[in-house]
């Protein structure tokens, strides 16, 4: 907490810069059964600070509400609405 430790020390903390300087491969390392996930590509594993609010000393655990809005269909139902409202504005202002 910036508040109590103050920025340097905070910027400092290892486990803020590793969440800060995260590779999608040490995510993959430490998910093994995320490598076989379909959405994984799209993914790579989510948000980090999502994942540290989650469990606070693993920035490297999985964001699940990323593999729900996958895994459940947001993803797609998320593009079509888009798409659909672009088709509207395109044809609406012709």
């Amino acid at each position: 907490n910036v508040v109590e430790k103050g920025l340097a020390a905070c910027l400092e903390d290892p486990v803020y810069r590793g969440a800060v300087d995260c590779r999608v491969q040490a995510f993959l390392d430490a998910n093994l059964d995320c490598l076989n996930c379909d959405y994984v590509a799209k993914c790579a594993g989510g948000c980090r600070a999502h994942a540290l609010n989650i469990d606070p000393s693993n920035y490297l655990g999985k964001d699940l509400t990323v593999c729900h809005f996958y895994r459940d269909g947001w993803s797609e139902r998320v593009d079509a609405a888009a798409r659909q409202a672009l088709e509207s504005l395109r044809t609406d202002g012709s």
